[in-house]
C-alpha cells in the first residue's frame, strides 16, 4: 500500500501571470507556496478491477478509459497501469475552494503511481508531468504555480520562460522569520466553491487581450516586490503588497470579485489587515490577510466570522509530496 501526502498552495502574488496566455509572451516570475492542508492518495493493489474512491464518487473498471473521472484515467493510461489497481483519495479541504485542489490531487496521484510502480521521479518533474497532464491532456485553463507549489514544498520562486520551461529555487528565508509572518498571516473561506477555469474567462487557448496584459503586466511587478519585501523580512510592506496584488487582480475580469468579496475585503482592513488577497482564480474560495499585531489579528478573526466567513488554521509547509509505504 502506497500513500501519498500532498500539500495545497498558498498564493502570494502570481495572479494569471503563470497561465500561457500571460507567460508565452512575456514570461514570468513570482513566489509562490504550499499550506498545511493535504490531498490524500492511497493505491494499493486490486484483484482483479481498477477501483477508484473519491470524495463523492467509486467506480469498478477494466480499463482506464472506462472511468469518469478524467483526471485519473489520463494518468493511469499515461503510466501504462491498466488492471489491478485501487486508488482512494480525500483532502482537508473542499475541491474549488482557492488553493489549488486539484493540481494537489495530480501531484499526489502521480506520485504514489509512480511510487506503486517502483519508479522514483524528482519533485521537479513530478511538477511538470502534472502541468503536463492538466494543460495538454484534460486542456485545463491552469497556470504552473500549483503543480510546483504541491511537488516542491516550501515558499518558492519560479520563473517560468516564454517556451513554458521552469526554473525553480526555494527563498532563503530564515526559519524564524517563516514562523513571524505565520503569525501575521490569517486564513478565511468565504464559503464560495467556484470553478478556476471559469473565472479564468479571459485566457482562451494562450489569448489575452490587451487589456488584461496590462493588469498582468503590474501584477508581475508586484510580485518582484513581494520577493524583495519577504527577503527584507518587512511584513508590513508584505501585506501592503498584497494589496496592490488584489487592487489589479480583481480589475483583471468580471466574476473575480463580487459585492460580496468587497464587503468582506473591506471588513478585514477596517478592522486592521494591513492588506490581503483572495487566492486562486477568484470568486470565492479563501482570503489570505496580513495583519500588523496579535491585537489587530484577533479583531480582523471576529469581524469576519461575524460576516459569516469560517476562519482557518493554515500556516506554510516546508515539505512538498511526500509518500509512503506501508507494505
Amino acid at each position: 500500500m502506497i500513500i501519498s501526502k500532498t500539500p495545497i498552495r498558498i498564493s502570494l502574488g502570481a495572479g494569471g501571470t503563470d497561465l500561457p496566455g500571460f507567460y508565452s509572451k512575456f514570461g514570468a516570475r513570482f513566489a509562490t507556496s504550499s499550506g498545511s492542508k493535504f490531498t490524500y492518495v492511497i493505491v494499493n493493489q486490486h484483484p482483479e478491477k481498477i477501483v477508484w474512491m473519491g470524495m463523492n464518487k467509486a467506480e469498478r473498471v477494466d480499463t482506464p478509459e472506462e472511468l469518469q473521472h478524467n483526471i485519473v484515467g489520463k494518468v493511469l493510461a499515461l503510466l501504462d497501469i491498466r488492471k489491478n489497481v485501487e486508488i482512494v483519495s480525500m483532502s482537508d479541504v473542499l475541491p474549488n475552494s482557492g488553493l489549488g485542489t486539484s493540481s494537489s490531487f495530480v501531484v499526489g496521484l502521480l506520485n504514489a503511481l509512480h511510487s506503486y510502480k517502483g519508479e522514483y521521479l524528482w519533485p521537479q518533474e513530478i511538477a511538470e508531468e502534472a502541468c503536463y497532464i492538466e494543460q495538454e491532456l484534460l486542456s485545463e485553463q491552469t497556470g504552473k504555480q500549483d503543480q510546483y507549489a504541491a511537488a516542491l514544498g516550501g515558499i518558492i520562486w519560479l520563473e517560468i520562460g516564454r517556451d513554458g520551461k521552469v526554473s525553480s529555487s526555494r527563498m532563503k528565508l530564515k526559519s524564524e522569520f517563516v514562523n513571524e509572518l505565520n503569525d501575521h498571516l490569517v486564513f478565511f473561506y468565504t464559503g464560495i466553491q467556484r470553478s478556476s477555469t471559469a473565472v479564468h474567462t479571459w485566457h482562451s487557448h494562450g489569448k489575452t487581450d490587451e487589456t488584461t496584459l496590462g493588469y498582468l503586466k503590474n501584477i508581475q511587478e508586484v510580485a518582484i516586490e513581494i520577493k524583495g519585501a519577504l527577503e527584507k523580512q518587512d511584513i508590513m510592506n508584505f501585506g501592503r503588497l498584497l494589496d496592490s496584488h488584489w487592487q489589479f487582480k480583481k480589475q483583471m475580469a468580471n466574476g473575480i470579485s463580487n459585492d460580496l468579496i468587497d464587503d468582506v475585503y473591506q471588513r478585514a482592513i477596517g478592522a486592521g489587515a494591513i492588506g490581503g488577497n483572495l487566492m486562486g482564480a477568484g470568486g470565492g474560495g479563501h482570503f489570505i490577510f496580513a495583519c500588523p499585531d496579535s491585537s489587530s489579528k484577533i479583531r480582523v478573526r471576529k469581524e469576519l466570522i461575524q460576516a459569516g466567513l469560517q476562519p482557518v488554521d493554515m500556516r506554510f509547509e516546508m515539505q512538498g509530496s511526500t509518500v509512503t509505504n506501508m507494505s
